[in-house]
């Protein structure tokens, strides 16, 4: 029976995903940034995400099975099939959708198995199923059907092995109600095994070690994993703190095994996976790209292409150098830039060059070393090689104006001193160009001269004391977007204001190879990872953006545009089913409350119990519905849990945020619905039948209150289908629009 029903919903999970995928046939939403890295996986080209690989990684894979080269541009709006090109896109979102179908069966087994009915699986299932938005994010090349797939097989893996020799009363009452459920008097309560795995055995292994890949896998694909790992982190320091304490049982010797195989399959395969996985990901992007400069020099010389790697240049730097100045910073990096752009008036009066840090490679980031008060046709010699604690200009070769930097407050840091470039008129103007080396880390065998790459310094303006830093944050569209470069005087700044020289070149200085590669795995690993933090923590909301915040996500407040929206173009939206939403909400609200009410009840209850024996025995009485559905009861909590850890610390993030990152939460709250539901159905159904005295059976009270919820379900589905499928003509104001009636808050694009 199990098999056919998982058979089914399967069937129906596919069928839902895989209708109209192909469509629309042009390149939509994020689908520009996905796929585009994984052609770059294909070309192993290097480039910098926000993600960890994992999930581009295995796009890369499906395009690359399914006959994609790797060539497409991915631009938003580029079609995908024209008269001179055919990109074969279907494969990658045919995995997607393939991902996504399978989170049906998946946790319709994960819900089996934490309640032993089916009923409650099933209604999960549907939640699932018939929900708009879910199938939207699986009809497209983007990282959340595979990041969803991979929370669903940790919560089924992990439910697996965890829920050996678990029974409807299991780890859900007190001591006190365990005790005094007899189960051999009352059929009503006779205890329900569901399927054992014996502890250590084969299987129990298998799942326990598939858990921790699963995992590994979730965290590899987006940092959301994390929340996930928590929750798994929990469900396992309760499980051991239950073993602990049956002291009957376990022995401290058996439960140190148990501590000991979940170190393993819970911590440590997770880690392995995950670094595993840029293991590979190093080894397939081993070649230069655009982004490259956002990582450290030492970085970039590891990627084959790239001008640092085998680069042939002067090793000491001296006056008269043409060099790029790398800003130093763990978790960024950027090339000191100017451009023949003026600060507007109202920031300098004066009006004098921009200078900023840009990401990319650029003729604009060249300055060439001056001596002060020297001409620069003066010729030098080898004791003009830079010292700790010489005094220079740096002159931007593009536009042959000087560093410079005065007291006047900078545009955004505004407790910091602004940094242009000016060709100063008088003695002041020339001493604001001045600038004071001072090394901070360099080679033992180059004790205080600079050396490409691999010194670390301080440039100390000499009139005011401050350093030449950059606060990282973006200036406004009058700078192109770059990032700001001040000069400051606060001890944390001037701490952290490292530079050094990434491409030199000098007329008469001789020129050396450079290393390939220094750095060591562990090196590249916690450096892409501090890249990865600080790109995420600079997306934010820009004006006419669909960014959204938590608080709108339960209420289905505001979707996510994923096409063109004209009234002739085939639009798609990401917006949840309402129905389910509804459903969803309330029962986040109502079962906490419900909780409350069935402990409290069950503690009155003992609290009547006269105490005739040591284990005094409770009457079957109000608590019957509470026995009869403990294992709901467990489920109910821990998917709530799950719920809020996956939701509640995007409060917290002050990145821009969008509908897409409520499905990781949306997937618990859909497992507390259908346990929730089920309970509730099942005791309806019960109830009804009392009150017939038996005319009516209960599991037909069941059956029609199933049906009557699956109609609800279906027409929801059937009115809001075109959000997922396509909407075409009118918009909902007019009634001649597919979606005429159906908008419920005027913030919906349909």
């Amino acid at each position: 029976m199990m098999s056919r029903t998982i058979g089914a919903l399967t069937a129906v999970a596919f069928a839902t995903r895989f209708h109209n995928l192909s469509i629309p046939s042009y390149v939509c939403w994020d689908e520009t940034h996905f796929g585009r890295m994984a052609g770059s996986y294909l070309n192993q080209t290097y480039f910098v995400d926000v993600h960890p690989p994992l999930g581009k990684m295995l796009l890369a894979l499906a395009g690359l099975m399914t006959g994609y080269d790797g060539i497409f541009n991915f631009e938003v709006g580029d079609e995908y099939l024209t008269e001179d090109k055919e990109v074969h896109y279907y494969g990658m979102r045919a995995f997607c959708a393939i991902c996504g179908s399978l989170v049906i069966p998946l946790l319709y087994s994960t819900v089996k198995t934490m309640t032993g009915s089916n009923g409650a699986a099933v209604i999960t299932s549907a939640l699932l199923i018939l929900d708009c938005g879910l199938i939207a994010l699986s009809q497209y090349i983007l990282l959340d059907p595979i990041l969803l797939f991979f929370l669903a097989a940790s919560l089924f893996c992990n439910t697996k092995y965890s829920m050996e020799k678990r029974t409807k009363f299991g780890s859900v009452f007190s001591k006190e109600t365990k005790h005094n459920v007899d189960l051999k008097k009352n059929d009503k309560l006779k205890c329900h095994h569901h399927p054992v795995l014996k502890r250590f055995s084969y299987h129990w292994w298998m799942f326990l070690a598939l858990s921790g890949v699963s995992l590994g896998c979730m965290l590899a694909v987006k940092w959301v994993g994390l929340f996930t790992v928590a929750f798994v982190g929990c469900w396992t320091v309760k499980d051991l703190w239950d073993l602990l304490g049956n002291t009957k049982e376990i022995s401290m010797k058996e439960f140190s095994k148990h501590f000991f195989a979940r170190s393993i399959g819970l911590i440590i395969i997770p880690i392995c996976i995950y670094a595993s996985i840029f293991a590979i990901h190093y080894q397939v992007l081993n070649g230069t790209g655009k982004q490259d400069s956002v990582h450290s020099s030492e970085f970039q010389m590891c990627l084959k292409g790239n001008r640092l790697n085998n680069a042939s240049m002067p090793i000491h730097v001296g006056y008269g150098s043409g060099i790029t100045l790398k800003f130093h910073k763990s978790d960024a990096s950027g090339l000191l830039h100017s451009h023949n752009l003026s600060y507007p008036i109202d920031v300098m009066p004066d009006s004098q060059q921009q200078v900023t840090v840009y990401f990319y490679k650029d003729q604009n980031n060249l300055w060439e070393v001056i001596k002060p008060n020297v001409t620069e046709e003066q010729e030098i010699n080898e004791t003009d090689i830079l010292q700790d604690g010489d005094i220079i200009r740096l002159r931007h070769i593009p536009t042959k104006l000087y560093l410079h930097s005065f007291a006047r407050p900078s545009p955004i840091s505004t407790n910091k001193q602004i940094v242009s470039c000016a060709n100063g008129t008088n003695v002041e103007d020339k001493l604001n160009e001045l600038w004071r080396i001072n090394v901070v880390k360099t080679t033992n065998i180059d004790t205080g001269k600079i050396r490409v790459i691999q010194t670390k310094f301080r440039l100390i303006h000499v009139n005011s004391g401050c350093a030449l830093h950059s606060s990282f944050k973006k200036l406004p569209d009058w700078a192109t977007n770059q990032y700001e470069v001040v000069c400051s005087h606060l001890h944390r700044d001037i701490q952290t204001a490292l530079w050094n020289v990434e491409i030199h070149y000098h007329r008469y200085l001789q020129k050396s190879t450079l290393a390939s590669c220094q750095m060591t795995f562990l090196e590249r690993f916690v450096e892409s990872h501090l890249v990865m933090a600080s790109s995420n923590s600079l997306i934010k909301p820009t004006a006419g953006d669909i960014a959204s915040r938590p608080w709108q996500w339960p209420l289905n407040y505001k979707g996510q545009v994923f096409s063109f929206m004209g009234e002739q173009d085939l639009r798609v939206y990401l917006l949840g089913n309402p129905l389910i939403y509804f459903l969803n909400l309330v029962v986040i609200i109502v079962s906490p409350v419900f909780f409350a009410i069935v402990r409290i009840v069950e503690l009155r209850e003992l609290s009547r119990v006269k105490v005739a024996s040591p284990i005094p025995k409770l009457p079957i009485m109000k608590s019957d519905v509470m026995r009869l559905n403990s294992h709901h009861i467990f489920a109910c909590k821990w998917y709530l849990f799950g719920w809020f850890i996956h939701y509640v610390p995007f409060f917290l993030m002050s990145r821009a945020l969008y509908f897409h990152h409520y499905y990781a939460a949306f997937i618990f709250s859909c497992c507390l619905s259908g346990c929730f539901l089920d309970l509730c159905f099942n005791n309806c159904a019960m109830s009804i039948s009392k009150v017939f005295r038996g005319w009516i059976l209960p599991s037909t009270v069941r059956f029609a209150i199933h049906l009557i919820f699956g109609i609800l379900l279906l027409e929801s589905f059937y009115l809001y289908s075109p959000l997922c499928y396509g909407m075409t003509g009118p918009f909902s104001e007019e009634k001649r629009s597919m979606m005429y009636g159906l908008k419920l808050y005027n913030h919906w694009e349909i």
